[in-house]
């Protein structure tokens, strides 16, 4: 399996359970909404430093956003 595709699903799932805009989630991290977006597609390969600010923005472990599912 795509590890980039599970991290997108996993971030997109998250994101939208706190009800959170690609927008609001990027500000926080310090990206760009497109980043935030291809990420969530599965084009982008994220660093673990994105990895976990994502995670922190979305109040859940960087694990979390590795978790196969």
């Amino acid at each position: 399996m795509d590890m980039r595709k599970v991290v997108g699903h996993n971030v997109r799932h998250h994101r939208r359970k706190r009800a959170l805009t690609q927008e609001a989630v990027a500000g926080m991290v310090g990206t760009s909404q497109k980043y935030l977006s291809d990420l969530e597609c599965g084009k982008n390969n994220p660093t673990i430093n994105t990895l976990s600010k994502i995670a922190k923005a979305l109040g859940v472990s960087y694990l979390d956003l590795l978790r196969l599912l």
